[in-house]
């Protein structure tokens, strides 16, 4: 009896590690990515850089994601905006807090914050009618 017991009690253990693990590599292995609306008070103020905070809201349909920094990875704060390419007020904004356009690619830009310890990017897929604005920080290592 107890060589019984000790069997279902290693089967339920094996079990439970194996939902944890599961569920670790479902909802990305802990990396920390938060997508979230303005709404979601809480990781709204603590997320969301001042620069993200203050852009215009091109569209109705946006949401916000933050990714935290990793290795040499940098820690991104984003907003994504649907059904639109207008970026003119974007760029409006950016010049208006002392931003400079640093280089631009095809449907790409890339500024600088007025202190330039911030890379802003805004992307625009006209096929897709989105548009990210995309603030990156420096590495914890560079600071």
């Amino acid at each position: 009896m107890a060589t019984l017991y000790r069997l279902l009690q290693t089967l339920v253990m094996g079990c439970l590690i194996a939902v944890g693990l599961l569920w670790w590599f479902l909802t990305g292995s802990g990396a920390g990515i938060e997508f979230y609306t303005v709404e979601e008070q809480a990781l709204y103020e603590t997320l969301t850089d001042d620069i993200i905070k203050g852009a215009p809201r091109i569209s109705t349909n946006y949401r916000f994601v933050y990714y935290p920094p990793q290795g040499s990875v940098s820690e991104v704060s984003a907003v994504y905006f649907e059904d639109t390419t207008d970026i003119a007020s974007l760029r409006d904004y950016l010049i208006s807090i002392g931003c400079t356009l640093d280089r631009t690619e095809v449907n790409v830009e890339n500024w600088l914050s007025k202190d330039k310890t911030k890379a802003i990017t805004i992307f625009v897929d006209p096929k897709g009618k989105t548009v990210d604005l995309e603030i990156r920080l420096p590495p914890p290592w560079w600071r």
